[in-house]
């Protein structure tokens, strides 16, 4: 899942402070310190990766690439009401698996900052099984 949002940038509110003099380089770009109680966007993988070792909380933005402020994608309303005009039309529209993928990845990781998240990961299930 992270490989199909490697590009993915997403708002992050750390709890650590790491200097700007220890800037972490990686191979395609490098990040700036990270500062405790500060919004600041990452890279997705990464921001899964501090989330789960229970370094950041996840926060919606107000673009965030394709995704653009991913928590109202995770709202079991409007999850319900996609697969409903789904069921409905004769044409589906084109569901991105790339986007259902990277927010059952985000449902899974972010538990603690979405509501409801067992029923909401149930819908991306069942949305997912529809795409393919």
């Amino acid at each position: 899942m992270c490989f199909l949002a490697e590009d993915l940038h997403i708002n992050i509110v750390p709890n650590f402070t790491l200097s700007q003099a220890q800037d972490v380089h990686l191979l395609s770009s490098e990040l700036a310190g990270f500062t405790a109680a500060f919004t600041q966007t990452s890279p997705l993988w990464i921001a899964l990766y501090l989330k789960k070792c229970g370094k950041c909380s996840m926060v919606p933005e107000e673009r965030t690439g394709q995704l653009v402020n991913w928590r109202t994608y995770l709202d079991c309303q409007s999850l319900s009401r996609l697969i409903e005009s789904e069921r409905k039309t004769l044409n589906p529209k084109d569901i991105d698996f790339r986007a259902t993928e990277t927010l059952e990845g985000l449902c899974k990781a972010a538990h603690g900052d979405i509501g409801d998240w067992i029923r909401v990961l149930d819908l991306l299930v069942r949305i997912s099984l529809s795409v393919y």
